[in-house]
């Protein structure tokens, strides 16, 4: 098998370096065009225990947006950056503010940018993209009618295939199977809670205080689900939830139902439907 030195670990140049001495450092070099923090990093939030979260504007960076882990003073350190040349998120004003033309991976980087913090802006650049990302998200499409079916149908079709394991789960491999089902069904039940009521994406910390803060209720049953390990309990707690989740389009579709999209084709198969051929 082949090995490339992009494969090998390193330490990262500020593993060893103070938060102040990263950012000098930054400070220096030119791709650099501003630096802001993000979350507890820089207010009195921050403790000893806590990791540091830093959004980097950046000249000539080709992917646009992304994100890096890395160490600062022995600290794991998230790093989002963000092309200042990025059309959606320009700073010039050369490009025009279109919200209906994101895309949908764009937006937690237009949330973070708004949330951030300048500490190096020389040029106001972090300023500028801050009111910018402001103005975007005050047009950011709502959830449509279309997607909202798709989570229903989708969450909906998790809790039968998951009910339907659960009546095998005396097999050893079924209830193993199962168990991963859940963990990745309960996961994007909780996600489908902030999607369908159009809130933002901002990481797990932020989304569980809103949760508990917005709805006491189903922050108790992820409590208890996480609680539990037993999976005849966690599949009552998943539909519990998803009963709160999915509310607001309708509930969990009736047994022996599906909703029906304008790309789907089963329906005209019955017979009788569609072109009719001689054997």
């Amino acid at each position: 098998m082949s090995h490339s030195p992009e494969s090998d670990p390193v330490n990262p140049w500020s593993s060893r370096l103070s938060l102040a001495e990263t950012i000098t450092c930054l400070e220096a070099d030119d791709r650099v065009v501003a630096l802001c923090f993000l979350g507890s990093t820089g207010t009195d939030r921050w403790t000893e225990a806590s990791d540091y979260d830093l959004l980097l504007l950046m000249n000539d960076y080709p992917s646009g947006y992304g994100t890096e882990a890395t160490f600062v003073d022995g600290r794991i350190t998230d790093v989002v950056i963000i092309s200042s040349q990025n059309a959606s998120l320009a700073t010039d004003g050369g490009a025009s503010l279109d919200a209906s033309q994101m895309a949908e991976g764009a937006w937690s980087y237009v949330s973070w940018l708004r949330e951030s913090r300048p500490v190096y802006d020389p040029t106001g650049a972090a300023a500028a993209a801050q009111d910018r990302a402001t103005e975007l998200l005050r047009h950011r499409p709502g959830v449509g009618e279309a997607q909202q079916s798709v989570y229903r149908s989708f969450l909906s079709h998790d809790l039968r295939v998951n009910g339907t394991l659960l009546r095998r789960s005396d097999d050893r491999s079924t209830r193993a199977a199962l168990g991963m089902r859940q963990l990745h069904t309960f996961v994007s039940s909780v996600q489908a809670w902030f999607s369908i009521r159009d809130l933002p994406n901002e990481g797990w910390k932020k989304n569980m205080t809103r949760l508990a803060a917005d709805d006491p209720e189903t922050f108790a049953l992820v409590e208890e689900w996480l609680a539990t390990s037993d999976v005849e309990s966690r599949h009552v707690i998943f539909e519990k939830v998803l009963q709160i989740v999915l509310a607001p389009v309708g509930g969990i579709l009736p047994e022996d139902t599906v909703l029906a999209h304008a790309n789907e084709v089963w329906a005209s198969l019955s017979r009788g439907s569609g072109n009719q051929h001689s054997p």
